[in-house]
């Protein structure tokens, strides 16, 4: 056995895989170059002399957790990013965006995150006209909750391209992604959002930002300088741009490294829109909007034309999908995608990500594509809103949790924040409980959909390793795993409903502790 140099002493072990919550008993863990490579029976004296030992005082051990989807540089970003409530009164808002417009030099954008439907009615049917009365001469731009739409004044419209006259400030799916590429990038605060992080317990995340959050993040890694295990994503554009780059003829270095710190693994495709927006893309009509299915925001032609570039690549499929048409789809292209190539394909599987309302008759084809899907359960907290009335009866199988369990569809968890907190707690309640956010369904929305805390748990550490392409074990407590460590003093995880609950007091990444039991961090 190799001699450990660290000894973190007196823990209970908990994970998704082979530990559980009744009767365990305090151990000590051994650890050796980032790994795990002993665990013993807790005993009172000193484990070995001239060694380092930590002395976990009966707290539990769970693997860090893991972050299936995310936006990290969005994150980042918006650290400085005005939040606004979720009340919807005029005058929260009006006060809201006064107070951010009486600070900076009166010509810098003014970027706000967080209002929900409905609109205060003074801001209906043109928003613009609203937010032209409060700022006539300084660019407004409020994205939704969702990220999916954003409100926007005159002077902001003009700055991307967008005649205001006439406008309502309203902007959904490519037209505002297209827009937000003209404002100037906002500062991002990378340092920051990586401690926040770490206070949540999160060791490994992955991203689903542009290409420039890519190459950042991509340069601190090669510097040394992220103390994360990266994954991101490719957009659809870069591949078809230029797919040279991304075959396996142009790859450098070989398969991406499983313990590396950042890898490019899946090109990213959004197949429709969201729930809240109304744009999530349905195989029948919208319960209370007769006629209306949603977005097809790639068309047929477009989506062979996606396949048959990453079929020369060495790139997988990350597919942005909400209804059960756009899931429908999403299956129809990871199935071509690995028919054609004949072979295995990429070193991480693909995913579906969100895979918020899917039909029972789809479950078998998802689970024969091989496809992972990556869900985020503390979505319900807000969709529990509106999802019966837009989805009627079939709101049965909205975020089907134990559905796909039962099916054995591979899935793993994420938050999308900033759409949602980063919370992983709250995350894993939503999982457990489904209890939404105002408590109208105190017994759980879609009860029959619950799962387990092991299961849920696993979600965001073992299942995560494969889905994120982590290293072999990671998310577990048995010699060899990784060393991605927390401790919590909490009398019963079960219980937690968010990181408060959960007193995390010490966080391993990769063996060294990023955080000490005295809530301290080391420097």
């Amino acid at each position: 056995m190799t001699e450990p140099g660290l000894w973190i002493r007196g823990v209970r072990p908990l994970d998704g895989h082979r530990h559980a919550l009744g009767g365990a008993e305090p151990i000590d863990v051994g650890i050796e170059e980032g790994r795990i490579v002993a665990i013993a029976p807790a005993i009172d004296g000193p484990r070995r002399r001239g060694g380092d030992e930590l002395d976990g005082g009966g707290a539990w051990m769970l693997p860090a957790f893991a972050d299936s989807h995310l936006h990290l540089h969005t994150l980042a970003q918006q650290r400085g990013v005005l939040r606004l409530s979720r009340s919807h009164g005029e005058a929260a808002l009006r006060e809201a965006l006064l107070g951010r417009l009486a600070g900076g030099d009166g010509v810098d954008w003014v970027v706000a995150q967080g209002w929900h439907d409905p609109l205060p009615e003074a801001l209906v049917p043109a928003p613009r006209l609203w937010l032209d009365r409060l700022a006539p001469e300084r660019p407004l731009w409020l994205f939704a909750a969702d990220h999916h739409r954003a409100l926007l004044n005159s002077v902001a419209l003009r700055a991307c391209g967008v005649p205001p006259d006439g406008h309502s400030g309203v902007l959904l799916e490519d037209a505002m992604m297209a827009a937000w590429r003209e404002v100037p990038p906002l500062p991002a605060d990378l340092d920051g959002v990586i401690a926040d992080l770490h206070r949540l317990g999160i060791t490994a995340v992955t991203s689903f930002d542009g290409s420039r959050a890519r190459e950042v993040w991509a340069g601190r890694a090669e510097q040394g300088e992220l103390p994360l295990r990266l994954r991101h994503s490719v957009p659809r554009e870069e591949l078809l741009a230029d797919p040279g780059r991304w075959s396996r003829e142009g790859m450098a270095g070989g398969d991406p490294d499983r313990d590396g710190a950042f890898a490019a693994l899946w090109v990213k495709v959004f197949l429709d829109g969201t729930l809240g927006s109304r744009t999530a893309w349905l195989k029948g009509d919208y319960d209370d909007a007769p006629g209306e299915r949603g977005d097809e925001r790639v068309c047929a032609a477009e989506r062979q034309e996606i396949v048959d570039a990453v079929v020369g690549s060495h790139l997988q499929l990350a597919i942005h999908a909400i209804g059960d048409a756009a899931i429908a789809a999403a299956i129809e292209m990871i199935t071509a995608v690995e028919q054609a190539r004949g072979r295995p394909g990429g070193a991480a599987p693909h995913r579906i990500e969100h895979v918020q309302l899917l039909d029972p008759a789809d479950l078998s084809r998802l689970r024969a594509s091989g496809a992972v899907a990556s869900l985020q359960p503390c979505h319900l907290l807000e969709d529990a809103a509106v999802g019966p009335e837009r989805f009627g009866s079939r709101c049965r199988h909205v975020i089907p949790l134990r559905s796909l369990r039962e099916a054995e569809v591979p899935v793993t968890l994420g938050s999308d924040a900033p759409i949602e907190s980063a919370d992983p707690w709250v995350d894993l309640d939503a999982a457990v409980r489904r209890v939404d956010r105002a408590g109208r369904f105190p017994g759980g929305w879609i009860p029959e959909e619950r799962v387990d805390f092991a299961t849920a748990l696993a979600g965001r550490t073992s299942a995560a390793a494969t889905a994120n392409l982590l290293p072999a074990r990671w998310g577990r407590i048995e010699v060899g795993a990784p060393a991605d460590l927390q401790l919590l003093a909490c009398d019963d995880p079960r219980e937690v409903r968010s990181i408060d609950g959960a007193r995390l007091v010490a966080l391993l990444h990769r063996g060294r502790p990023l955080r000490l039991p005295d809530g301290t961090e080391p420097s």
